[in-house]
């Protein structure tokens, strides 16, 4: 509740790790009743996706099932659908995701690929593939996380990286590998976003993986990430009209805010936000010279208002840079006189 309050996107992991090992100890003793044992799985992924109800934004609901395999050894394949629609019935508007650490080659990748086909058969509704990046010291080439991501990109449902991290001493290879590998994921156009898997060294599983030391001090792989996001992907751009009073600008995805001026009218704000399924937003902005409370006409109000902050700067308290109509600074006769030959417009 806390990370929603604050705009903070929340991911569920995991509801189902389906080996004896991650599963509470009660489950394993259930494993000479497939009915009860499979109503177990069911009544959790029912308890955890249904307490958070709408607050949970994605949940991976089967980790790594190449790997762990008990439920399926006993309960067969066809269970792993079954959880999928349990979590569906107890979290309507999540995006379920099917997790796991395919390798760039060999059978993992191709196994994982083979699951993925056979559940949306079985129509599950899985919504995408989480793939973790846990990357080692020795890192796999980017040619090859991209032919990776091209591979699982097949089976046309979206991918997310959803553990990343890079545990190694060597913070310049570190660096440079982050920003690799986060550029890559940004050009693909299946996957959909990254998680990092911790950045502070003291709550991180891996410390040497950290964007931050133990001190709070940034490392360069911090730094790397800092400028990719604030700089690299971050839109920040002047515009000026053409002759028809247009203006059009490329920009990333996410939220913007829209300041327009125009001589003689005061600061208009506006704020719109790109998305995948918006990427293209018109904005038409009314500009009238002298309309000081902009309500959409010039008239004795705004003289008012003008004469009111007559005087007055930036520094005043009680400043209104809505009287400031030519936007020097300061409410003089110079803002009166635009009130006055626009007045009636």
């Amino acid at each position: 509740k806390w990370m929603n309050d604050h705009h903070l996107p929340v991911r569920g992991h995991n509801l189902v790790w389906p080996s004896w090992q991650w599963m509470p100890a009660f489950v394993q003793n259930d494993q000479n009743d497939l009915v009860k044992l499979k109503q177990d799985v069911l009544d959790h992924i029912a308890d955890e996706a249904g307490t958070v109800g709408g607050q949970v934004e994605d949940w991976d609901v089967v980790n790594e099932p190449y790997a762990n395999h008990n439920l399926q050894d006993l309960l067969g394949q066809g269970c792993l659908a079954d959880f999928f629609k349990a979590a569906r019935s107890a979290a309507p508007n999540a995006r379920l995701y099917l997790n796991d650490y395919p390798n760039t080659t060999g059978v993992h990748a191709d196994s994982f690929v083979t699951l993925a086909q056979n559940l949306l058969a079985a129509h599950a509704p899985i919504d995408g593939l989480g793939v973790q990046g846990h990357i080692s010291a020795d890192p796999v080439g980017i040619p090859d996380i991209l032919a990776l991501f091209n591979r699982l990109g097949s089976v046309g449902l979206p991918l997310r990286i959803t553990e990343f991290d890079h545990d190694t001493r060597d913070e310049a290879l570190q660096a440079q590998y982050l920003t690799d590998f986060y550029t890559a994921a940004f050009s693909h156009p299946q996957v959909l976003g990254i998680q990092m898997w911790g950045f502070w060294a003291s709550r991180h599983w891996l410390p040497n993986a950290a964007l931050w030391r133990a001190d709070w001090s940034i490392k360069p792989n911090g730094q790397a990430y800092r400028d990719l996001i604030f700089k690299t992907w971050w839109t920040d751009v002047t515009l000026s009209t053409d002759a028809n009073g247009m203006a059009q600008a490329r920009g990333f995805l996410g939220d913007y805010a829209l300041d327009c001026n125009a001589p003689g009218a005061a600061v208009t704000t506006r704020t719109l936000t790109l998305t995948r399924s918006t990427p293209a937003v018109t904005m038409m902005v009314a500009v009238k010279p002298g309309d000081a409370n902009r309500d959409g006409s010039v008239n004795a109000t705004d003289r008012t208002m003008v004469q009111g902050h007559m005087g007055q700067t930036g520094s005043n308290s009680g400043w209104d840079a809505r009287a400031d109509l030519d936007g020097d600074g300061r409410v003089n006769a110079t803002d009166l006189s635009i009130v006055t030959r626009n007045q009636g417009r």
